[in-house]
């Protein structure tokens, strides 16, 4: 008998489980559709003849190491933020009261703790040095700001989806002199003492990981 319950449980689950699974991906599959037949119907600057910029290509398609190539990014690290929603005015206010300061800092504290993570798995030996070095520069970043952030640009758009329905696009470019950005990294990486062979090499490390990271073109994506 109970043998006969767990076939049957067996049974029921596996194709529950397969029906979930093709239904996820089903879902997945409309949206990216929907989202390929995405059609630019309104935008900044139409009335006067103006064109979509490419920079706003470049976002909308995630390739954000394009949008350094901008002129006015010249010397400049790009930090890009998108939301899409149905209210021109809230998404605009919403994605405005992202913070390309605070951004970078979580970004930088999270390139320490990936790095930390592949070096220790890698050098057991040393993994208690990595592990504190890391804590202490964790540490550091979690009371350092960074300034020098400015909005670069801003555009908005107005899509008719797939289905049908319509939504609006609001893109932000931020720039900050790279030399500044480069300055404010080795002010907080020098407040980190080393005091071994093994820390110094970590910290080293954990120090080029985070120039790498913080130098390169990001952005992020909202919805509301």
């Amino acid at each position: 008998m109970e043998r006969n319950k767990i076939l049957f449980f067996c049974a029921v689950v596996v194709p529950f489980l397969m029906f979930s699974c093709k239904t996820t991906t089903e879902a997945v599959n409309n949206q990216e559709e929907v989202e390929a037949r995405a059609e630019i119907i309104d935008w900044q600057g139409a009335e006067f003849g103006d064109s979509v910029p490419q920079w706003v290509r470049s976002v909308a398609a995630r390739d954000y190491q394009a949008v350094s190539s901008l002129p006015e990014m010249n010397g400049k690290v790009a930090m890009t933020f998108s939301g899409e929603g149905q209210d021109r005015d809230l998404l605009k206010l919403w994605v405005d009261t992202n913070d390309a300061s605070g951004q970078i800092v979580r970004q930088i504290k999270q390139t320490v703790t990936n790095t930390a993570g592949a070096m220790a798995s890698g050098d057991k030996d040393n993994s208690e040095s990595v592990q504190k070095m890391a804590e202490s520069v964790t540490g550091i970043w979690s009371q350092t700001t960074v300034s020098g952030f400015a909005k670069v640009r801003d555009f908005w758009t107005k899509v008719k989806l797939g289905d049908g329905s319509t939504e609006y696009r609001y893109y932000v470019l931020y720039g900050i002199d790279k030399e500044n950005l480069e300055y404010q990294i080795d002010a907080a990486m020098g407040k980190v003492r080393a005091e071994s062979e093994a820390e110094e090499e970590a910290l080293n490390k954990i120090e080029e990981a985070i120039k790498e990271s913080a130098f390169a073109a990001t952005g992020s994506v909202e919805r509301i």
